[in-house]
């Protein structure tokens, strides 16, 4: 079951391996989200958000909510180093342009298990390719490494 202290206690655990997001306010909702299990945001006022769609993650053990939660931080590390414009010309680029957002998910990734999070996010990516409705998995195996390429790469980089 997802509730908002277990959520709360596995990002508190993965943020000790995210010093440059030291001093940034991270909200954790628990909502139903449409075309995802799990959402970074950052607001226009400079709100960081994690949103957590309860119902895609019913059944997950620790170890697959903390496969994604890495992925999330990346994006607010990512977030920080862009100016107002930039963001919006990314989030547009992201939003209107399949191939500028495969690229974007999957190098997502790759800093993900660079942050040593390799096992955590495979377990994550099974989890929600097993779990998944049959539109849902094609957007995972479309848009982000699918897990024999997590593996691979992070043994490629010692990461596994």
């Amino acid at each position: 079951m997802i509730t908002s202290q277990r959520c709360e206690k596995l990002l508190n655990q993965v943020r000790k391996d995210f010093p440059e997001l030291k001093g940034i306010n991270i909200i954790l909702k628990i909502k139903k989200l449409k075309d995802a299990s799990m959402q970074a945001k950052k607001t226009l006022f400079g709100k960081y958000k994690v949103i957590i769609d309860p119902q895609k993650y019913e059944f997950a053990t620790d170890e697959q909510i903390r496969g994604c939660l890495p992925h999330e931080l990346v994006h607010f590390v990512q977030f920080t180093k862009l100016n107002l414009f930039q963001r919006l010309y990314t989030s547009l680029k992201y939003r209107f342009f399949k191939s500028f957002k495969i690229k974007y998910e999957k190098e997502t990734d790759r800093e993900t298990i660079r942050k040593g999070f390799a096992k955590q996010l495979y377990a994550n990516r099974q989890f929600r390719i097993k779990n998944s409705s049959p539109d849902y998995k094609l957007r995972v195996l479309r848009f982000y490494l699918i897990p024999e390429e997590i593996k691979k790469y992070a043994k490629s980089i010692g990461k596994w």
